[in-house]
């Protein structure tokens, strides 16, 4: 590599990782004037993929909520989520019949990563752990790479189209700061019946593993700890906040009310650890399997954010429907496909 190129990759580098995570400003406002242009270098997003680290959290505090930041959010709303959650937020978007699990419907006011009780919205923060860090094993990406204000006003928008269920703000759960012990959380694993669903071994074999849906009646199994990431995060906080929450929307209850959050850091310990003894049993095989499925929904978000597409997902669930073969061809605007003008020219987008 030339001299000149390697300087402007580290140049790259630097001014990515100060954009996208390190920036330290110290307050964020919209500017008069602000338009948004679609992301081009996806630098995190990319580092993301390949198995990276992105930081979650935000450099400043969230900004005072007014109008300017409510119409920001509404546009890079349109531009980069409504094509799997669907213009109104409703999870019915051009690609969401392509996706597993199926994207949020905003509007039923259900999140299952929070800080807070079961039953209660998450804080701004929450949301912004989530846009900006994404959810591994799914099609969320994480959007690290959009400038923090932008980020922040997706936050509102989200907020806004939940607004059904909006009352007073619950206050986020207050972390424990001792670690947790494996063997003692082994006891609460069996005290609060947790096999049932996850297994013995947390491989997702339990024996009302199969019976278990989601709020809407889908069916939704528990995860195999061997070949699945938790999909808020693999540290102890992660789980933790997990057990203390639960997953609105989902079978997974809040233990919050009945373990103390001392019992609580131990079962996640236990639940860390079981996850490693399993993934190590895991064969070659079932991980494979197990990363194909995930690459094949990281694809469907990845193009989704960075190529703004959702015509050939939602052209193969109608020809599904209709009980016809799948056309070949590429992706082209979602524009098109709701007008019926086919899919525009080839590309590897949707695949």
């Amino acid at each position: 590599m030339k001299k000149s190129a390697a300087l402007w990759l580290v140049a790259l580098f630097a001014f990515s990782w100060t954009a996208g995570v390190g920036a330290t400003a110290a307050a964020v406002s919209v500017p008069d004037g602000y338009r948004v242009e679609r992301e081009k270098q996806w630098f995190l997003l990319r580092h993301w993929l390949s198995g990276g680290v992105v930081v979650r959290e935000a450099a400043s505090a969230a900004p005072m909520p007014d109008e300017s930041l409510r119409r920001l959010g509404a546009e890079l709303f349109g531009v980069y989520c409504a094509n799997c959650h669907g213009k109104q937020g409703r999870g019915d978007g051009p690609r969401a019949a392509a996706l597993q699990p199926p994207p949020r419907d905003f509007t039923a006011g259900l999140f299952k990563f929070r800080s807070t009780p079961s039953g209660s919205l998450p804080t701004r923060d929450d949301l912004f752990h989530t846009l900006s860090g994404g959810l591994r094993g799914t099609a969320m990406m994480p959007f690290a790479d959009l400038a923090e204000i932008e980020r922040w006003a997706l936050v509102e928008q989200v907020l806004a189209l939940a607004a059904a269920r909006q009352g007073d703000a619950a206050a986020a759960l207050t972390l424990p700061s001792a670690a947790g012990r494996a063997e003692e959380g082994k006891a609460l694993y069996v005290k609060l019946e947790c096999a049932s669903c996850h297994g013995e071994r947390g491989r997702g074999d339990g024996s009302s593993a199969a019976a278990l849906e989601d709020w809407r009646g889908r069916p939704l199994p528990p995860p195999d700890f061997a070949t699945r990431p938790f999909k808020r995060g693999q540290s102890a906080d992660d789980v933790y906040l997990t057990l203390a929450t639960g997953l609105d929307g989902t079978a997974m209850p809040a233990y919050g009310e009945v373990a103390t959050p001392t019992e609580l850091r131990d079962l996640a310990a236990w639940v860390l650890s079981l996850k490693q003894e399993v993934s190590l049993e895991a064969g070659a095989v079932e991980q494979a399997e197990a990363r194909a499925v995930m690459q094949a929904q990281a694809s469907q978000g990845s193009h989704a954010v960075v190529g703004r597409c959702g015509c050939k997902a939602r052209r193969a669930a109608s020809q599904a429907r209709a009980g016809a073969a799948p056309a070949q061809g590429g992706c082209g605007k979602s524009e098109d496909c709701a007008a019926g003008k086919g899919c525009g020219a080839a590309s590897a987008c949707g695949q």
